[in-house]
């Protein structure tokens, strides 16, 4: 069910009043009032569409995630796959930097643990609970690699283009041997 268009307009008038507020103040002293006041839109509308200022960057964040999981999903792949996610947060880093300077870390996890698992090629299926537990572990581990990649593109001085972040990332899921080495990036002859 898509949103209403209203609704999508004054989300992102309030996004945008909270990220202007963000270049000026520190995230921890931005009332949920300042924003309402940036964006030219009453309290009540706010509170309407987030209970907390947090929720504004997820729900924003939520919205841009959907459509890249979507788009890594129609991609065969694995390394066109991680290309991608990384071309995409690198068209909107100053969106990233934010949510860093937000300090929301954690809920961010969550995500990509989702979308490491439509990236990484599935492990057998688990027939124990030992097995599930280290499955789990598997996609968490390689998660964990991927946000790092993820949190270094926010970095000033790291100049590392998405295809370099690809090669980066495939090179600890090949040490699982679940992928071929010659699983390449589209249109590039390295191999890792």
């Amino acid at each position: 069910m898509k949103e209403d268009l209203r609704i999508v307009k004054s989300k992102e008038k309030i996004y945008d009043a909270l990220a202007t507020l963000m270049l000026v103040q520190e995230y921890e002293d931005i009332q949920l009032m300042d924003i309402a006041k940036q964006a030219k839109v009453s309290r009540q509308t706010i509170y309407r569409n987030f209970q907390h200022k947090e929720h504004i960057l997820l729900d924003r964040f939520d919205r841009w995630f959907h459509q890249v999981l979507e788009d890594v999903k129609a991609l065969e792949k694995t390394p066109d796959k991680v290309n991608h996610l990384f071309s995409k947060v690198g068209e909107d880093l100053t969106f990233f930097r934010l949510l860093a300077g937000a300090h929301l870390d954690m809920p961010l996890l969550r995500y990509f643990n989702e979308i490491t698992q439509a990236i990484v090629p599935a492990r057998p299926k688990a027939t124990t609970y030992v097995d599930q537990v280290a499955s789990d572990l598997w996609i968490q581990y390689h998660a964990g690699g991927l946000f790092q990649l993820y949190r270094s593109m926010l970095n000033e001085t790291t100049r590392l283009r998405p295809d370099e972040l690809t090669q980066l990332f495939l090179s600890l899921v090949y040490q699982d041997s679940q992928l071929e080495p010659s699983d390449t990036l589209e249109g590039s002859d390295e191999k890792t």
